[in-house]
Protein backbone atom coordinates (compact mmCIF):
# COMPACT_ATOMS: atom_id res chain seq x y z
CA UNK A 1 0.00 0.00 0.00
CA UNK A 2 1.24 3.49 -0.80
CA UNK A 3 0.51 6.09 1.80
CA UNK A 4 0.60 9.72 0.84
CA UNK A 5 -0.26 13.05 2.38
CA UNK A 6 -2.08 15.46 0.12
CA UNK A 7 -4.76 18.08 0.17
CA UNK A 8 -7.66 18.54 -2.24
CA UNK A 9 -7.75 15.41 -4.36
CA UNK A 10 -11.03 14.08 -5.69
CA UNK A 11 -11.39 10.60 -4.27
CA UNK A 12 -13.98 9.76 -6.91
CA UNK A 13 -11.15 9.45 -9.45
CA UNK A 14 -9.47 6.74 -7.42
CA UNK A 15 -12.80 4.97 -6.98
CA UNK A 16 -13.07 4.74 -10.77
CA UNK A 17 -9.94 2.58 -10.97
CA UNK A 18 -11.04 -0.93 -11.87
CA UNK A 19 -8.94 -3.84 -10.63
CA UNK A 20 -6.75 -1.65 -8.50
CA UNK A 21 -3.23 -3.07 -8.24
CA UNK A 22 -2.00 -0.74 -5.54
CA UNK A 23 -4.15 0.54 -2.71
CA UNK A 24 -3.68 4.27 -2.20
CA UNK A 25 -4.41 5.64 1.26
CA UNK A 26 -4.74 9.42 1.23
CA UNK A 27 -4.35 11.45 4.38
CA UNK A 28 -4.90 15.16 4.11
CA UNK A 29 -3.68 17.84 6.44
CA UNK A 30 -4.94 21.36 5.83
CA UNK A 31 -3.18 24.59 6.73
CA UNK A 32 -0.22 22.72 8.21
CA UNK A 33 1.81 24.63 10.73
CA UNK A 34 5.56 24.41 10.34
CA UNK A 35 5.79 23.32 13.98
CA UNK A 36 3.44 20.37 13.27
CA UNK A 37 4.94 19.09 10.04
CA UNK A 38 7.27 16.48 11.52
CA UNK A 39 4.52 15.24 13.83
CA UNK A 40 2.24 14.61 10.85
CA UNK A 41 5.00 12.81 8.94
CA UNK A 42 6.04 10.65 11.88
CA UNK A 43 2.44 9.68 12.63
CA UNK A 44 1.51 8.83 9.03
CA UNK A 45 4.78 7.17 7.96
CA UNK A 46 4.06 8.08 4.32
CA UNK A 47 5.88 6.75 1.29
CA UNK A 48 4.82 9.85 -0.62
CA UNK A 49 4.72 13.38 0.71
CA UNK A 50 2.65 15.63 -1.51
CA UNK A 51 2.71 19.34 -0.78
CA UNK A 52 0.11 21.41 -2.55
CA UNK A 53 0.30 25.09 -1.80
CA UNK A 54 2.35 28.19 -2.35
CA UNK A 55 6.02 28.22 -3.19
CA UNK A 56 8.67 30.62 -4.36
CA UNK A 57 12.04 32.14 -3.56
CA UNK A 58 13.50 28.72 -2.71
CA UNK A 59 10.79 27.79 -0.20
CA UNK A 60 7.33 26.37 0.27
CA UNK A 61 5.01 28.16 2.63
CA UNK A 62 3.38 26.67 5.70
CA UNK A 63 1.73 28.49 8.61
CA UNK A 64 3.06 29.70 11.92
CA UNK A 65 1.09 29.61 15.17
CA UNK A 66 -0.69 32.85 14.21
CA UNK A 67 -1.84 31.40 10.88
CA UNK A 68 0.59 33.50 8.85
CA UNK A 69 2.53 32.09 5.91
CA UNK A 70 6.14 31.25 6.77
CA UNK A 71 8.78 29.80 4.44
CA UNK A 72 10.25 26.33 4.74
CA UNK A 73 13.55 26.49 2.88
CA UNK A 74 14.99 23.83 0.61
CA UNK A 75 17.54 22.86 3.27
CA UNK A 76 14.82 22.78 5.93
CA UNK A 77 12.60 20.49 3.87
CA UNK A 78 15.53 18.26 2.90
CA UNK A 79 16.54 17.93 6.55
CA UNK A 80 13.02 16.93 7.59
CA UNK A 81 12.71 14.38 4.77
CA UNK A 82 16.09 12.91 5.68
CA UNK A 83 15.26 12.71 9.38
CA UNK A 84 11.85 11.09 8.85
CA UNK A 85 13.54 8.51 6.63
CA UNK A 86 10.72 6.37 5.22
CA UNK A 87 9.75 8.67 2.35
CA UNK A 88 10.23 7.44 -1.25
CA UNK A 89 8.71 10.28 -3.23
CA UNK A 90 8.21 14.01 -2.61
CA UNK A 91 5.80 15.97 -4.79
CA UNK A 92 5.96 19.74 -4.56
CA UNK A 93 2.87 20.87 -6.42
CA UNK A 94 3.77 24.49 -5.78
CA UNK A 95 5.00 27.37 -7.88
CA UNK A 96 8.75 27.66 -8.31
CA UNK A 97 9.58 24.58 -6.24
CA UNK A 98 12.42 23.26 -8.41
CA UNK A 99 15.09 24.47 -5.94
CA UNK A 100 13.48 22.44 -3.20
CA UNK A 101 13.35 19.40 -5.47
CA UNK A 102 17.10 19.47 -6.03
CA UNK A 103 17.89 19.78 -2.32
CA UNK A 104 15.50 16.99 -1.34
CA UNK A 105 16.48 14.51 -4.07
CA UNK A 106 19.45 13.02 -2.22
CA UNK A 107 17.10 11.59 0.43
CA UNK A 108 14.38 10.00 -1.73
CA UNK A 109 13.94 7.99 -4.95
CA UNK A 110 11.84 10.57 -6.81
CA UNK A 111 11.14 14.28 -6.42
CA UNK A 112 8.62 16.16 -8.52
CA UNK A 113 8.54 19.93 -8.58
CA UNK A 114 7.67 22.89 -10.76
CA UNK A 115 10.04 25.45 -12.24
CA UNK A 116 7.47 28.21 -12.75
CA UNK A 117 4.06 29.35 -11.57
CA UNK A 118 1.38 26.71 -12.07
CA UNK A 119 -2.36 26.96 -12.62
CA UNK A 120 -4.55 25.48 -9.88
CA UNK A 121 -6.65 23.45 -12.34
CA UNK A 122 -3.53 22.00 -13.96
CA UNK A 123 -2.13 21.09 -10.53
CA UNK A 124 -5.33 19.24 -9.68
CA UNK A 125 -5.27 17.41 -13.03
CA UNK A 126 -1.64 16.43 -12.48
CA UNK A 127 -2.43 15.05 -9.03
CA UNK A 128 -5.51 13.08 -10.07
CA UNK A 129 -3.67 11.51 -13.00
CA UNK A 130 -0.55 10.70 -10.97
CA UNK A 131 -2.39 8.84 -8.20
CA UNK A 132 -4.79 7.12 -10.59
CA UNK A 133 -1.77 5.78 -12.48
CA UNK A 134 -0.14 4.57 -9.24
CA UNK A 135 -3.36 2.78 -8.33
CA UNK A 136 -3.18 0.98 -11.69
CA UNK A 137 0.24 -0.35 -10.66
CA UNK A 138 2.44 2.04 -12.62
CA UNK A 139 5.72 3.21 -11.08
CA UNK A 140 6.53 6.81 -10.18
CA UNK A 141 8.15 7.62 -13.54
CA UNK A 142 5.28 6.20 -15.57
CA UNK A 143 2.77 7.97 -13.35
CA UNK A 144 4.62 11.26 -13.78
CA UNK A 145 4.64 10.80 -17.55
CA UNK A 146 0.90 10.14 -17.65
CA UNK A 147 0.15 13.09 -15.37
CA UNK A 148 2.19 15.43 -17.56
CA UNK A 149 0.45 14.04 -20.66
CA UNK A 150 -2.95 14.78 -19.09
CA UNK A 151 -1.89 18.32 -18.20
CA UNK A 152 -0.59 18.77 -21.74
CA UNK A 153 -3.85 17.49 -23.26
CA UNK A 154 -6.03 19.72 -21.10
CA UNK A 155 -3.94 22.86 -20.55
CA UNK A 156 -1.22 22.78 -23.20
CA UNK A 157 2.49 22.13 -23.47
CA UNK A 158 3.54 25.34 -21.71
CA UNK A 159 1.78 24.27 -18.51
CA UNK A 160 2.89 20.63 -18.81
CA UNK A 161 6.57 21.51 -19.23
CA UNK A 162 6.61 23.25 -15.85
CA UNK A 163 6.60 19.86 -14.07
CA UNK A 164 10.05 18.37 -13.48
CA UNK A 165 11.06 14.99 -12.12
CA UNK A 166 14.36 14.09 -10.49
CA UNK A 167 15.26 10.44 -9.93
Amino acid sequence: MRTTRWGPITLQRLKLVEERRVEIELRSEWAVKLSEMTDHLLNAKPQIVHFSGHGGAGAIFLENEAGEAVPLSADGLAGIVDAVGNIECVILNACNSADLSSATKQYVKIVIGCDDTIADDAAITFTRSFYRSLAHGRDYRQSFKLAVADVNAQYGAIEAKKYKILF
